[in-house]
């Protein structure tokens, strides 16, 4: 993960991002040829990637709980239930 970390940090836009990433993923997997099974896991990997590059590029100002699916929502709409409860993943 922290190669992926690393690759995804460093680029310039989420299309970069994501292809750094499921680069280095196939690279660390030693997937050189495609079956069905990681095509499936390439792509829901996607979003992972898409993720950490989003979370990279917070303002640091921002509390980091933005980063995650639930700050998110609390941010969207203070009166969901993870804004209630205050709810973050943690890393």
């Amino acid at each position: 993960m922290q190669a992926i970390s690393d690759a995804v940090a460093s680029a310039e836009s989420e299309e970069i991002a994501v292809a750094s990433a499921l680069a280095v993923l196939r690279l660390r997997l030693g997937w050189n040829a495609d079956s069905e099974a990681r095509t499936e896991a390439i792509t829901h990997f996607g979003p992972v990637a898409l993720a950490l590059f989003q979370a990279a590029k917070l303002p640091e100002h921002e509390p980091a709980m933005y980063a995650s699916g639930e700050g998110r929502l609390a941010r969207a709409w203070p009166g969901s239930e993870a804004a209630l409860l205050g709810l973050s993943l943690r890393a």
